[in-house]
C-alpha cells in the first residue's frame, strides 16, 4: 500500500466557534473538495467528498497529491437532510 497524506477538518458553527458541537437541529455536514487546479467558485461543481456526522473529519489523499492545494466547501444538513447555505470556499496544502 502506498503512502497517504492526511488532513483533519475541524468543522464548527460560526455562531459558536469555540465549541465542537453541531448546531441544534443539524444531522451532519456535507463536504465537497477539489484537488489542484484553479480555485473553484461554485461548490456544486466540486466533487462530493462526504456527509460527516462526527468531527473532526479525516480526509485522506494519495501520495501523488502531496504539496497540491485542496479546496473545500461545507454546508450543514438538518435532520431532514435539507442543506443550508455553502460556506466560503477555503483551501489547504496537502501535507506529507
Amino acid at each position: 500500500m502506498g503512502a497517504r497524506a492526511i488532513l483533519r477538518l475541524f468543522i464548527v458553527d460560526a455562531a459558536t466557534p469555540d465549541s465542537r458541537a453541531k448546531p441544534a437541529g443539524v444531522q451532519g455536514c456535507e463536504i465537497r473538495e477539489q484537488v489542484g487546479g484553479t480555485a473553484p467558485v461554485d461548490p456544486n461543481a466540486m466533487a462530493f467528498l462526504a456527509i460527516e456526522t462526527r468531527m473532526p473529519y479525516r480526509a485522506d489523499f494519495e501520495a501523488m497529491d502531496i504539496g497540491k492545494t485542496v479546496y473545500f466547501a461545507l454546508r450543514w444538513l438538518n435532520t431532514r437532510g435539507e442543506p443550508g447555505p455553502w460556506s466560503a470556499i477555503f483551501n489547504a496544502t496537502i501535507p506529507s
